[in-house]
């Protein structure tokens, strides 16, 4: 590959030649302005003034500040860039004698002076305006020159691949080609000879990277749970409004592209105040998640990052559901939860600057500046879409951005229309107590909307005719299928049929239980594989929870058939329940408001299906 920067041709056209016979592929040329990367979004006024929203805002939010008041120290871009990337600072601070020396660096690690692609722009005395530019590659000079920046705006210090260029404005100055191996970091410095440098006159772009503040429509992003748009966050000043997911108890936004290699997903979030009635101004500090390297369905089919889990006592890693690592150490957690005191801005006006990163085998992820893992996966994921999600009442989003190796194609994103559509439901049957779904689903249908939980019939090869199949739509939910119901709006009479019996196929992923639905609203259930339904962290909120009955043990989730059996009599008798009049039907699902089964966190993953044949209540003996 041949690459050249060409400071001395500043118009005119372009074309190659060769002897006869000569090819050329893969050719490209490109002036500056066609192969600019875009700047940071425009913020807000009101935002960028705003001393609590500093952080995500304002220019200096984006800069590691460590030193920013002493001379020629090296302060360093927040954000890992990969592609083509652009520095830009204000010349005139050069060329009007404010800097005696300014040093700029491209492709930078471990925030190491030196490591990266440097240039020093130095004045030459005494003629105002007159500098010496020189590269270096990890500390060795490779490139110099002299040139006059009087009148120059801006100082651009460009990679575009192989090729880096220095332009006064869109005057090339200096020109040079990589001739190895590219060097392998992706941090961005500066260091100035005067204390205090000014953020705002600098602007840093980098083709592989997104940059958000959501004010406009998000058409990259697909709502995979809740409703997500602009609302506000704090009930007890609806003036401030930002991007947010809430409604459901597990908000969940997809991006639609797909990333490869490394990659870095960078938000500032906050929780949404008050609770999910809206009734009052507690806060559910717990479960602020990002999931890199996903599906756009799965939440645990990539890397999965949860900070302040189960109740604010551990931050949990996932890698494709698999605990990765742990943390129940300060870092963890959060340090105040509420409206007062401290926590009036160490929390509820706080923004958490909260990263997810893949660096080669590494998967780091910080809160604050703060690591809370930093793990070794010796088998990386190769990449896929990334998400932002919450556990509890909703949260907010004030800025995000993404920084990639490169692009891939991810797995079609659910279709719930088409798979609603495709749906066997077979031909109506009468009512009855039994049904083996060879002629239809009977009154077997979804009580959750049908595209969350989708009833059909299928064939499988383990078992003749049809059988009746329950898939997942969406990750976690309900999956509140109803089984059997009384005839127009009737009672069940259990006394004279009392024995639930049915076969199964259950794979492991998949959690549910068995209920009884009540004429007055409320549920008893019978743990099939789900095991006690316990909910400490909801308890609180009112909700009304399914209260346990006898079981005859734990379902087998070996994706095998099983035959299974249950006495509802007796059930009834210890629910303390009349079996002849208080049942209107027999469901099964996922009801309790388990918020990390709601999310598919711990099980029932988008796609699963469990199976389910010979449906039939009889009587006893």
């Amino acid at each position: 590959m041949l690459a050249a920067a060409t400071p001395g041709l500043r118009a005119g056209q372009r074309g190659l030649w060769g002897d006869p016979g000569a090819r050329f592929s893969g050719c490209e040329a490109w002036d500056e302005q066609e192969r600019a990367a875009e700047f940071a979004p425009e913020v807000a006024a009101q935002f960028a003034t705003d001393s609590y929203m500093v952080s995500w805002a304002k220019p200096e939010g984006a800069w590691l500040r460590q030193g920013w008041g002493e001379p020629n120290t090296w302060l360093w871009y927040r954000y890992p860039c990969w592609g083509d990337v652009e520095l830009v600072v204000d010349a005139a601070r050069v060329w009007q004698g404010q800097l005696q020396a300014l040093r700029l660096s491209l492709a930078g690690a471990e925030q190491t002076a030196d490591s990266g692609y440097t240039l020093t722009v130095a004045q030459r005395e005494p003629t105002p305006g007159s500098v010496t530019l020189t590269l270096a590659r990890a500390g060795a000079d490779v490139a110099s020159a002299e040139a006059d920046l009087a009148g120059a705006a801006l100082l651009r210090f460009v990679q575009r691949g192989k090729l880096f260029t220095v332009a006064a404005d869109d005057r090339v100055l200096l020109g040079w080609s990589e001739p190895g191996q590219l060097l392998g970091g992706h941090q961005i410095g500066l260091a100035s000879s005067a204390p205090h440098f000014n953020f705002g006159q600098i602007q840093v772009s980098a083709t592989n990277s997104y940059d958000t503040t959501f004010g406009t429509a998000p058409w990259e992003w697909w709502q995979g749970k809740g409703i997500w748009e602009t609302t506000n966050r704090w009930f007890c000043d609806p003036r401030w409004s930002f991007f947010g997911g809430h409604v459901d108890d597990n908000p969940v936004i997809w991006s639609k592209q797909a990333y490869s290699g490394d990659m870095s997903l960078d938000t500032y979030v906050g929780l949404r105040m008050g609770a999910r009635d809206g009734g009052d101004d507690r806060y559910h500090g717990s479960d602020l998640g990002l999931a890199i390297a996903g599906d756009g369905a799965d939440l645990t089919s990539g890397y999965s990052f949860l900070f302040a889990a189960e109740g604010n006592t551990k931050s949990v890693l996932l890698r494709k559901g698999q605990v990765m690592a742990v943390n129940t150490d300060a870092a963890g957690r959060f340090k105040y939860v509420g409206t007062s005191g401290a926590a009036l801005d160490e929390f509820h006006r706080h923004w958490f600057h909260m990263v997810m990163k893949r660096v080669g085998n590494r998967i780091i992820c910080t809160i604050d500046d703060v690591v809370v893992f930093d793990v070794t996966d010796p088998d990386p994921l190769p990449g896929g879409r990334v998400a932002l999600y919450n556990m509890g009442w909703g949260l907010n989003v004030a800025r995000l951005r993404i920084g990639y190796e490169g692009l891939t194609d991810g797995p079609p994103l659910p279709d719930a229309a088409a798979m609603l559509a495709s749906a066997d439901r077979g031909a109506a049957l009468p009512w009855g107590l039994r049904n083996d779904f060879e002629t239809g689903l009977g009154a077997v249908r979804a009580v959750d909307h049908p595209v969350t939980s989708l009833v059909s019939r299928a064939t499988v090869a383990d078992r003749p005719g049809h059988v009746l199949a329950m898939t997942n739509v969406v990750a976690g939910g309900r999956r509140h299928v109803r089984l059997l119901e009384a005839e127009e709006d009737g009672r069940l009479d259990l006394s004279a049929t009392p024995q639930l019996k049915f076969a199964y196929r259950l794979p492991n992923p998949v959690r549910v239980n068995i209920y009884l639905a009540l004429a007055n609203g409320t549920y008893r259930y019978v743990p099939f594989n789900m095991g006690p339904q316990t909910d400490p962290l909801f308890t609180e909120a009112g909700l009304k929870l399914a209260t346990a009955v006898a079981a005859p043990g734990p379902a087998e989730a070996d994706n095998r058939w099983h035959d299974f059996s249950v006495d509802l009599a007796a059930v009834c008798a210890e629910a303390g329940i009349n079996p002849a009049s208080d049942v209107i039907g027999i469901d099964v699902g996922m009801l309790v408001e388990n918020p990390y089964l709601t999310a598919g966190w711990t099980g029932n993953p988008a796609g699963s299906t469990w199976y389910l044949d010979d449906l039939r209540l009889e009587p006893a003996g």
